[in-house]
């Protein structure tokens, strides 16, 4: 009989709080989110969902939330209709996921991102100190820009653009404004501010976003058309308690080829435009408090969420 995501669960010899309460609780949060995963899990191809099973079996547990946003992830792009493929191996390479927009094929990785660990004080979960940009082992948008480059730069020889899907992997102090500023150097805010974009690499931050040029070369990482800041959270609505998935596409504007708008055309996205004085400028498509329900079927909902008017 085939191993299904319960029993790989199940098979763990350790659990986290969270693990065990979505296999044991009888609470409709637990039971919905429980059926959902187990949707995606039964999604993954046959060939595929053995060594899926043994990541959640045997990973530590860094490995199994990182399989679970993949999942989460590869339900997303399966409901949009942009035929995502699970692990497709392309010259030696194994990228998270494939899928298809308008006929052109993007790979893409899902990126779990947490806090640096000396931001955080892990023996009661409250924050010790604020984010330190300035200091590299305690600057989240630091880190977001490492992960993100190092993966760029793995792809790079391949011809395919590539697409990194980055989850907020807590809610200390991270959010789509360190993206933002891991990208682009700062946050949206900051930009609409300026003239013309980027003026200069001096604008106050420690260090220039990766996606900015440095001494007059060519804008670096032009194989990474965008990327898309997730959040997947537990809603304030307890009248309908569960998860919803919060998504914002960052694109970059000197990407070799760009995702197009209407692959996440339901989501909040940055855009750019092209000044006349050679600079960009930011354009927001959408609003960028959109988040989505999966809903029984292949459905999802799709509503503008805040904490004063959760659903």
């Amino acid at each position: 009989m085939a191993m299904t995501f319960v029993d790989s669960l199940l098979n763990r010899t350790t659990r986290s709080i969270w693990i065990t309460w979505l296999i044991q609780s009888t609470d409709k949060a637990a039971i919905e989110t429980l059926a959902f995963l187990s949707k995606c899990y039964s999604e993954v191809p046959h060939d595929r969902r053995s060594r899926l099973s043994k990541r959640l079996e045997a990973g530590d547990q860094q490995e199994v939330d990182a399989a679970i946003t993949e999942l989460v992830i590869h339900e997303l792009l399966k409901r949009l209709e942009l035929q995502p493929e699970w692990s497709p191996a392309i010259e030696g390479l194994t990228p998270d996921l494939k899928f298809q927009v308008a006929g052109q094929e993007f790979i893409a990785d899902v990126v779990r991102v947490k806090s640096p660990s000396k931001t955080v004080d892990k023996r009661s979960n409250i924050i010790l100190s604020e984010d330190k940009p300035t200091e590299p082992s305690e600057s989240r948008a630091k880190k977001i820009a490492d992960r993100i480059a190092e993966k760029a730069t793995k792809y790079s020889k391949l011809k395919l653009p590539f697409v990194a899907f980055v989850f907020r992997g807590d809610h200390y102090l991270s959010d789509v404004a360190k993206v933002e500023v891991a990208l682009y150097g700062m946050t949206l805010d900051e930009i609409m501010l300026e003239a013309g974009f980027p003026t200069s690499l001096d604008h106050g931050h420690p260090y220039p976003g990766i996606l900015l040029p440095r001494d007059g070369q060519e804008t670096p990482h032009r194989n990474l058309a965008a990327v898309v800041y997730c959040d997947w959270f537990d809603t304030l609505n307890r009248a309908d308690e569960g998860k919803r998935l919060h998504c914002i596409v960052l694109h970059n504007w000197a990407a070799s080829t760009a995702l197009p708008i209407e692959a996440f055309d339901s989501f909040g996205q940055i855009t750019w435009l092209k000044t006349d004085i050679g600079r960009w400028t930011p354009r927001i498509i959408g609003d960028r408090g959109i988040v989505s329900k999966f809903i029984d079927g292949n459905s999802m909902e799709m509503r503008i969420y805040s904490a004063a008017t959760p659903w």
